[in-house]
């Protein structure tokens, strides 16, 4: 099953505090080593950039792809898709 989320839609799905806890695992997550790899690109122009983040948190993995693009002025500079993939039970 795929589901797609819009902005205004997880923006009513999380508050401050969900997003402090989440930011604050992350965090602690970096600095333990416990991440993975980010692969880092750009487009032609240099200030661009894209990146490829994935990782686990309990029962699921992911991958976040994020982009950003400092010349766009009628659009969104900045965007993000996040897959979380819900693993078969063992057995």
């Amino acid at each position: 099953m795929t589901t797609f989320l819009t902005e205004a839609e997880t923006a009513a799905l999380v508050d401050d505090n969900l997003a402090f806890d989440a930011a604050r695992e992350a965090f602690l997550a970096a600095a333990t080593g416990s991440t993975f790899p980010v692969a880092i690109g750009s487009s032609s122009t240099p200030d661009t950039r894209f990146t490829l983040k994935s990782g686990s948190a309990g029962e699921l993995v992911g991958v976040k792809i994020g982009s950003f693009w400092p010349g766009n002025v009628e659009v969104p500079r900045h965007s993000s898709t996040i897959v979380l993939l819900d693993p078969p039970p063992d057995g």
